[in-house]
């Protein structure tokens, strides 16, 4: 599977977290896209359009949004050969915010940048 046909079928995916056990399908001519929910466990995800990216190790970094003022978003990675997912890291951890008890980093909707094996993006504040 190519990585583009992957990190589209992920991100629908992603896109989903909050649907329970459901499975979405999109067809198109003789092709067939199936993706398949794989739970975050961050109960308050919201909004992760374009916060998703393949980086050069082949797994997909994505961002899902908080919906509380005081709920950082959240980091996570997906690894297509173990088709799994797990927790990165904290967004106001991330910024150096944890201990600021301000409005959190809540948000990034941004595709992520690739340099010297590190990722960038941005984020911002939202609930």
């Amino acid at each position: 599977m190519n990585r583009l046909l992957l990190s589209c079928s992920v991100a629908a995916a992603i896109a989903c977290l909050s649907c329970g056990n459901a499975k979405l399908q999109a067809v198109s001519g003789a092709h067939r896209l199936t993706a398949s929910v794989i739970p975050s466990g961050f109960e308050n995800a919201h909004d992760s359009y374009n916060a998703v990216s393949t980086a050069s190790n082949g797994n997909i970094y994505y961002v899902l949004s908080s919906k509380k003022k005081d709920l950082a978003a959240q980091m996570f990675v997906y690894d297509p050969a173990s088709n799994k997912s797990r927790r990165v890291g904290d967004l106001n951890q991330a910024a150096g915010e944890s201990d600021l008890h301000a409005i959190s980093q809540g948000k990034s909707h941004v595709s992520f940048a690739e340099a010297n094996g590190k990722l960038y993006f941005a984020t911002h504040i939202g609930y």
